[in-house]
């Protein structure tokens, strides 16, 4: 029962059919996801940012402001 259950979990909505996988750094920017380095999903829209973890299921819709300073901060601890 376990694995069915988590196999739904990782299965993408359709509306993330192609987005961009991304891995980005997270405080408590979106508790639903959790905190640390994730490997997420994420389309860019004109204004809203909307990110899908696989592993969690959750999806949150960031301001496209907000997505940049998260990707650039993520990019900054890699780099160290």
């Amino acid at each position: 029962m376990v694995m069915i259950y988590t196999q739904m979990k990782n299965k993408l909505p359709i509306k993330f059919k192609d987005a961009d996988k991304v891995s980005l750094f997270f405080h408590d920017e979106a508790p639903q996801i959790g905190s640390g380095y994730r490997s997420v999903y994420v389309i860019v829209g004109r204004k809203w940012a909307f990110i899908h973890c696989p592993f969690t299921g959750a999806t949150k819709k960031f301001i496209k402001s907000i997505y940049e300073n998260i990707l650039a901060m993520s990019e900054r601890r890699q780099q160290r």
